[in-house]
C-alpha cells in the first residue's frame, strides 16, 4: 500500500505546500481523483470556449465584411448614377455664341453647371474611396485568420471587388479631368477679350484674318505657322481651344500624322512640337528647293512659258539665299542659263560681259526677265 501511495503522496505535496501532511488515507485518495477529474474537465471547457470564441470571431468578421461589401456596392452605384447624370455636360465641348451678350450668358451658365457636376462627382468618388478602404482592411484581417478555410475563394472575391471599385474611381478621375479642362477653356475665353484690349488696339473695324490650311507640304509650313501663330497660338486662350483650331486647319498628311494624339489640353504643346520637328526642317526644305531647281523646266519655248520659268527659278534662288545657301557661283548660273532658249542665253551672256564685275545670280535672272518683258511688249 505504501509503495503504491508514494507517487500519490508526491502529487499531493505538489498541490498542497504543507510539509506536515501525513500519508494519504482512502479519503485523501478520493479527493485526489476528484481533483484530477476537475482539472481535465476545466481543460476541456477552456478548449471548447477557445474554439467557440474563434468561430464566433470568424463569423463576426465575415458578417462585417459582407456588410462593408454592401456599403461599397451602394457607394459605387451612387457614383455610377452621378457620372451618368452629368455625362452630357462632360462630353459637350465649348461652343461659344457669336454675340457678346449671349457668349457671356453661355460662359456663366456653363461654369455653374460644371461646378455642380464637379462637386457631385468628387463627393461620390470620396464615398467610394472610403468604403473601399474599409472593405479592403476587413478583407485583409479575415485572410490573416488561420481558421479561415475558404481563404483562396475569399481572396479572389475581394480582389474582384477591389478591381471593380478602382475602375469606377479611375473613370471618375477621367471625368473630373475633362470638366477641369472645359472650365479652364471657359475661364481663358472669358478673360481673353479684357486682356487683349490692354495689348492690342480694337479690332472691330478690321476684317478677320483667315487661318490657312496645311496639308503637309514643307514649302507651305513657314507661311502656315506664321498665320496660325498670330491668329491662335500666341493668343490668350485655352490649349484645348487652340487644339480645336489646329485640327480644323490641318489636312491630308499633316492631319494623319497627329491622329495618334488624344484631343486634349495637355497634348496641344506635344502636337505643336511634333509638327515643328517634322515640317520646320531647314535642311529638308533646302533639299526640296534644290530638287525643284534641277527639275523645273519651261513647257515650251514660247516667251510666256519662258517668263514663267524665270519667275519660278528666281523664287527658288531667293529662298535658297534666305536659308544661307551660296547662290553666286558660275556652276549654278550655268545650270540656270541652260534652261532657257538659245536666244535668251545669248542675250544674258552679252549682258554679263558688259558688266565690270561678275554678275550675281539674282541679277542674271533679272536681266533675263527684263529681256523677255521687252520682247513681249514689241509684239
Amino acid at each position: 500500500m505504501s509503495s503504491s501511495c508514494e507517487p500519490l503522496h508526491w502529487c499531493v505535496d505538489q498541490v498542497d505546500s504543507n510539509p506536515k501532511e501525513q500519508a494519504p488515507t482512502d479519503s485523501n485518495f478520493k479527493e485526489q481523483e476528484t481533483l484530477i477529474d476537475t482539472n481535465q474537465t476545466s481543460t476541456r471547457e477552456s478548449t471548447y470556449k477557445y474554439v467557440t470564441l474563434s468561430l464566433k470571431k470568424k463569423k463576426t468578421m465575415a458578417t462585417i465584411l459582407s456588410a462593408r461589401q454592401g456599403q461599397l456596392t451602394k457607394a459605387i452605384n451612387r457614383l455610377v448614377f452621378t457620372l451618368n447624370s452629368y455625362q452630357n455636360e462632360i462630353d459637350t465641348s465649348v461652343d461659344l455664341p457669336s454675340e457678346q451678350d449671349s457668349r457671356i450668358e453661355y460662359i456663366t451658365g456653363r461654369q455653374r453647371k460644371i461646378e455642380h457636376a464637379k462637386s457631385a462627382i468628387e463627393h461620390e468618388r470620396n464615398s467610394v474611396q472610403t468604403a473601399l478602404d474599409a472593405y479592403a482592411m476587413m478583407a485583409d484581417q479575415l485572410q490573416e485568420n488561420p481558421n479561415t478555410q475558404t481563404k483562396d475563394e475569399l481572396q479572389r472575391t475581394a480582389n474582384k471587388n477591389v478591381e471593380k471599385a478602382v475602375e469606377y474611381l479611375d473613370e471618375a478621375e477621367r471625368c473630373l479631368s475633362k470638366l477641369i479642362d472645359i472650365r479652364k477653356t471657359l475661364e481663358d475665353t472669358e478673360s481673353y477679350p479684357r486682356r487683349e484690349s490692354n495689348v492690342h488696339p480694337p479690332l472691330a473695324n478690321l476684317p478677320p484674318i483667315p487661318i490657312p490650311k496645311f496639308n503637309g507640304d514643307i514649302r507651305e509650313w513657314e507661311a502656315f505657322w506664321g498665320a496660325f501663330n498670330y491668329n491662335v497660338h500666341s493668343r490668350r486662350m485655352g490649349d484645348l481651344q487652340k487644339m480645336t483650331y489646329l485640327l480644323d486647319a490641318l489636312q491630308g498628311e499633316a492631319r494623319e500624322c497627329v491622329k495618334q494624339y488624344q484631343v486634349s489640353q495637355s497634348t496641344y504643346p506635344i502636337v505643336i512640337q511634333h509638327l515643328k520637328e517634322k515640317y520646320d526642317n531647314k535642311q529638308a526644305l533646302i533639299r526640296d528647293l534644290l530638287h525643284r531647281l534641277r527639275t523645273t523646266e519651261a513647257k515650251t519655248e514660247r516667251l510666256e512659258d519662258q517668263e514663267k520659268l524665270c519667275e519660278t527659278l528666281y523664287s527658288i534662288v531667293v529662298q535658297l539665299q534666305q536659308k544661307g545657301e551660296l547662290i553666286d557661283t558660275l556652276l549654278l548660273q550655268q545650270l540656270l542659263l541652260e534652261k532657257f532658249t538659245k536666244e535668251i542665253q545669248r542675250h544674258a551672256r552679252q549682258k554679263r560681259q558688259q558688266r565690270a564685275e561678275e554678275a550675281r545670280t539674282c541679277e542674271l535672272l533679272k536681266d533675263i526677265k527684263d529681256y523677255i518683258k521687252e520682247e513681249l511688249e514689241l509684239r
